[in-house]
């Protein structure tokens, strides 16, 4: 119940959901050291990977914050420049107002001419260090999503078929090994059965590509809900060819 309710609470880290779902998937059937094994060693790796995934998400998310910093540092430069052009353009005017002289007006006109032209240069700096502000923060919210989408993914491509669910042929071979060791250990037999899908090309002329999508996907839930023990697992281990691993069982079973 505690995971099932912990389940229900996450909304938004999906990658949190596929390592729960391990867990759930684990629960539903008796506990034994091989089911332990199974998810320890599945846990490690997804935690690798995120941990990966997670240092390049925290990263984007910093140079983010330090563009947006930029940003109002910029605005605030803009402002400043903007009050101080101001002040400038006040103390012109009272210039003017006071001169009777023309010589003395083409100089200060001078002046402000060379004051708009610097403000007209700011403004475009500061245009132009915006744009690029934007620009960057784009490719890297751009970035931001792509991590946070592989990272969702993590729990379960490491080692499981996309199409399917089941193992895939890295799952396989971890899910083996670990066999091995504890069929020596426990001196219990341990069986592996391969099959493929034959004629997977003539049956796609005949009833088109996505049919054999629907052909493994039907195979694997036949299998798993009619023929496997809890303890057995079924792998996608090629394009056309599964494995099905028995613990515990013989060659005649």
């Amino acid at each position: 119940l505690l995971v099932d309710n912990i389940s229900e609470l996450i909304t938004d880290n999906s990658w949190i959901q596929g390592q729960i779902g391990i867990i759930q998937k684990i629960l539903k059937n008796p506990l034994t050291l091989r089911t332990l094994k199974e998810a320890e060693r599945i846990l490690t790796e997804v935690l690798f990977k995120q941990s990966q995934l997670k240092a390049g998400l925290i990263q984007s998310q910093t140079a983010t914050a330090e563009l947006l910093a930029n940003f109002v540092n910029n605005l605030a430069n803009f402002s400043d420049n903007t009050s101080s052009y101001h002040d400038t353009m006040s103390d012109y005017a009272q210039q003017i107002s006071k001169i009777t002289d023309p010589s003395e007006l083409n100089k200060v006109l001078s002046s402000v001419m060379q004051q708009t032209q610097e403000m007209q240069n700011a403004a475009k700096k500061t245009a132009d260090n915006l744009k690029q502000a934007q620009i960057n923060v784009q490719k890297a919210n751009k970035k931001i999503e792509q991590l946070e989408l592989e990272l969702s993914k993590s729990s379960k491509e490491i080692t499981h078929d996309q199409l399917t669910g089941i193992l895939n042929l890295n799952g396989f071979n971890a899910v083996f090994t670990e066999e091995i060791k504890t069929a020596k250990q426990s001196l219990t037999p341990l069986c592996v059965g391969i099959f493929s899908i034959d004629n997977l090309k003539a049956t796609q002329q005949l009833y088109g590509e996505n049919i054999a999508e629907d052909i493994f996907k039907h195979l694997c839930n036949v299998c798993q809900q009619n023929c496997l023990r809890p303890q057995d697992n079924i792998a996608r281990i090629d394009v056309r060819n599964f494995a099905i691993i028995f613990p515990n069982a013989e060659v005649e079973e």
